[in-house]
């Protein structure tokens, strides 16, 4: 095209998605790939698939309109679909071609074109070749930006940054590659990642180790997951760190390393500070803290229409800041709504925004739908299947998986083995896995959690039942995502929540085009969505995104005052007020927090200028006056413990108070660690801050059961065994679900509740309720000894889950708590030299796939290590 200006690009785009002939070709379209997807007779005519082409490269070459995204989107869905329905097609390899060069994507090669280019072709070739020149990525070869992401990346060197983008765009990617190209050209520098959950750690360590391998220790740099890891290390030792941490966990690093200098932090998943969740008071304070070091920050969300909301957080309004909003995805979804109330199919038309019925296309069942991939002879084909609640994720794979035979697969056969001997041989994940299938859910053990992800991505597992860990990064080969519910719990999926999740289809590297199936289940299921429900998701705009500082109303700002006055950091009239949420007051109370540590300190955070808009400073003055005339403690950056407690356990300290000892035997006492936990909990208030878990004595004495075991290090099925012994001993009313009491019937039903009970408490209460609490007294403990660290530390006990020094020194190195329990049975994979160890290299060659894994790692990371 020779003319370029907007006029006449609004002359020729302006209406073109209007166009009656483009609507009935694209309307065939859905219809005959929708047919092969279902297993049903298709056929395109050459005329309509002809045209269909010339359409599609017409809308690629869409620019500088408000629709040149969606032009370019449906250009790639025709094309995409096109090669679905014909895959041997010269002619469309071809125009897909063209098409992804015209768009800047060079994510997949079609290597079998080898024309020999020549006139215009030539000249094509030509500019392609310049085009991938200029979009290479640094310190790569064969790799090639997609669309804007050099545009992005350019801006991520050069000024603090909040970008948003699909989600196969390769948000995270951007940020490995700039972190690894610093450290290739020894730009010398701490470098943070910040994921938001633990479970998405191991994820990205392991990447950016791999990313570097041996150039890791040559540049003298280590990958650092925890407070703990660091503390192994002298900073002054001329190695430079990445650090890979949740935004609690990189909040507590600060605190402890108040001169650590950190050029470079990339926020992951930034919607999560616009997120209703008592984890989002966390991200206002570190990016305040942040501000202190003088980090350069970039922000990366998925899909939403204002990222520059999160800007705001930097205060100083002298420093450079872009936003960037990306709409181009490189992948595309197809969107059907499935009724299985009355088996009828309708595709979602993203052209006329309507859903049009399919004709004889139908599925009775949940479970039809599923076995119809399989049995269009599809065979590498992989689904994920959306549900709103954990207890439906699991009863639903169990149901899917009755009818079918095991796989007879070794690999399979050995992960069920695994599981049988790391957690029991009555769960029901030990049986799925066999079978093919599996569910994903948050309070699986890490070890198996990232076994069951590897049999995912190698083909192994076909279908996955999975919760909301889906949208929180987790990134899994998805060809078809089936959505059980329109909820989130028992909330209604946000829009933003729900692109995100459509997200999991369709990824770079693995396949161009998903199909995301809309389930419409019988009433009787709980959480069921209707049509309407669907349909307002498919066509609703994603809502821009507010900051939780929005909570700080004039009404909430003068009880709040009110009760600073009255010396009350417990803010208890904010619990008369109407719809006053558990996540509001715990977020709102983290905002106090840093609130008074801003004035203290004189630092104008986002935080205290809300406050500001109804404090003024002469009232600044006196609550701080009148707050350290009750309170003996200055206020620090630890968001989630108040100077009122602090005050107390310092006290507490003072008078005695310690950790429980483990005696000659290794045993502990029930109730001395009953006692501890009881008297934290008049130091921390847990009865009105934690009540629904810790602070609830009844469920605190079953805590402490598992407290003492896990920290004693017994093993998983141990401790489960030990769960189930007490209930077959005690079976009355033993059982509580739906709020409701069994007996215990010692049924296999029976025991998976109590296996998943025990490992949720593991996980959520024991892993972030106590040691929350627990690194504060240690922090506290250590201060008071001026020591630089205490030999019955239980933070790091609980973090470990062992008190045995050698377990956790292998985990401090990157190693799992399972990994660390086999390593310790066989001396022969380590050497003992006084206090120090030695692991042997062989550990990289063991059967067990994820002890080999981590140690491939590690060998980069921590080399010197090993013999």
């Amino acid at each position: 095209m020779k003319t370029t200006t907007k006029a006449a690009m609004e002359e020729f785009f302006g209406d073109i998605t209007s166009n009656k002939y483009l609507k009935v070709l694209f309307s065939k379209l859905l219809d005959e790939y929708s047919n092969k997807v279902f297993g049903k007779k298709h056929q395109l005519d050459l005329v309509t698939k002809n045209n269909l082409m010339r359409f599609a490269d017409l809308l690629a070459h869409s620019r500088m309109l408000k629709e040149s995204n969606f032009h370019q989107n449906i250009s790639q869905q025709i094309i995409f679909m096109l090669e679905y329905l014909f895959p041997d097609d010269i002619s469309v390899k071809f125009v897909k071609q063209r098409i992804q060069s015209t768009l800047n994507n060079y994510s997949v090669q079609n290597n079998d074109l080898h024309t020999v280019p020549s006139g215009d072709a030539l000249l094509n070739y030509l500019a392609n070749t310049y085009k991938k020149g200029e979009l290479q990525i640094p310190g790569s070869h064969d790799q090639t930006f997609i669309g804007e992401q050099k545009a992005v990346y350019i801006d991520m060197t050069e000024s603090n940054l909040s970008f948003s983008a699909p989600t196969s765009m390769g948000k995270s990617f951007l940020a490995r590659t700039y972190i690894k190209n610093q450290i290739l050209t020894n730009k010398n520098g701490n470098y943070a990642f910040v994921v938001p959950t633990k479970a998405l750690i191991n994820e990205i360590s392991s990447k950016i180790i791999n990313d570097l391998g041996n150039n890791l220790s040559q540049n003298r740099y280590r990958v650092i997951r925890s407070v703990s890891e660091l503390n192994e290390y002298s900073i002054d030792d001329g190695y430079h760190y990445v650090f890979v941490m949740t935004p609690e966990r990189l909040m507590y690093l600060l605190i402890a390393f108040p001169n650590m200098d950190l050029p470079f932090v990339f926020i992951d998943e930034a919607q999560n500070i616009s997120k209703h969740d008592v984890r989002s008071g966390f991200y206002y304070n570190l990016v305040d803290m942040l501000e202190e070091r003088n980090s350069r920050i970039s922000f990366a969300s998925p899909n939403i229409p204002n990222p520059d909301i999160y800007l705001e957080l930097i205060r100083d309004n002298k420093k450079s800041k872009n936003a960037r909003k990306i709409k181009y995805s490189p992948v595309v979804q197809v969107s059907y709504v499935v009724d299985f109330t009355d088996s009828t199919v309708q595709i979602y038309n993203p052209v006329s925004k309507q859903l049009k019925p399919l004709k004889n296309i139908g599925e009775e069942s949940l479970f039809d739908l599923i076995d119809s991939f399989s049995d269009n002879s599809n065979c590498g084909i992989q689904n994920l299947i959306y549900c709103n609640k954990i207890d439906t994720a699991i009863g639903l794979a169990v149901q899917y998986a009755d009818s079918l035979e095991d796989k007879n697969d070794l690999t399979l056969d050995k992960l069920s083995s695994d599981i049988k001997s790391e957690i029991n041989e009555d769960y029901y994940l030990a049986d799925l896995v066999k079978k093919g299938v599996a569910y994903h859910v948050s309070f699986l053990p890490k070890n198996v959690r990232l076994r069951i992800e590897k049999a995912y991505r190698a083909g192994k597992i076909k279908n996955l039942f999975s919760t909301s860990t889906l949208m929180e990064g987790v990134n899994l080969p998805a060809d078809n995502l089936i959505i059980t519910s329109n909820k989130k719990g028992n909330a209604i999926l946000s829009t933003v929540d729900f692109r995100n999740l459509v997200g999991r289809t369709g990824r770079l590297k693995h396949s161009m085009i998903g199909n995301v199936f809309l389930a419409i289940l019988p009433e009787s299921f709980s959480g069921r969505a209707n049509k309407r429900d669907y349909k307002k998701l498919l066509k609703a705009t994603i809502e821009h995104q507010r900051l939780n500082t929005d909570l700080l109303t004039k009404k909430v700002v003068l009880l709040i005052k009110k009760s600073l006055f009255e010396g009350d950091l417990t803010l208890k009239l904010l619990f008369n007020l109407s719809n006053w949420t558990n996540w509001k007051y715990k977020t709102v109370r983290k905002f106090v927090l840093q609130y008074l540590n801003d004035i203290q300190n004189n630092r104008q955070s986002i935080v205290r200028k809300k406050f500001q808009q109804f404090i003024d400073p002469q009232e600044e003055h006196e609550i701080l006056t009148c707050l350290h005339s009750r309170y003996s403690e200055k206020f620090d950056n630890d968001v989630n413990i108040s100077t009122d407690q602090t005050s107390k356990l310092k006290l507490m300290i003072k008078k005695g108070l310690k950790y429980p000892t483990f005696n000659e035997s290794g045993q502990l006492n029930y109730q001395e660690v009953l006692s501890f936990l009881d008297q934290l909990d008049s130091i921390f208030n847990w009865q009105q801050y934690e009540k629904s878990k810790i602070g609830n004595a009844n469920k605190r004495r079953w805590y402490a059961v598992i407290l003492i075991q896990w920290i004693s290090g017994l093993g998983l099925r141990n401790i489960i065994n030990k769960a189930i012994e007490y209930k077959r001993e005690n079976p009355h009313n033993a059982i509580y679900r739906n709020q409701e009491y069994y007996d215990f019937d010692d049924s296999k039903s029976q025991k998976n509740i109590i296996i998943n009970d025990t490992l949720y408490a593991i996980q959520n209460v024991l892993l972030f309720d106590f040691a929350s609490y627990f690194l504060k007294v240690s922090k506290e403990m250590k201060n008071y000894f001026n020591v630089p660290s205490l030999d019955n530390d239980w933070y790091e006990f609980i973090e470990y889950g062992t008190h045995d020094g050698f377990r956790i020194w292998l985990q401090k190195c990157g190693y799992s708590r399972e990994s660390a329990n086999y390593i310790e049975k066989h001396p022969e994979f380590f050497d003992v030299d006084g206090t120090s160890y030695r692991l042997s290299s062989d550990l990289a060659n063991v059967n067990d796939i994820n002890l080999r894994d981590e140690t491939r790692d590690i060998m980069f990371n921590h080399p010197e290590i090993f013999v």
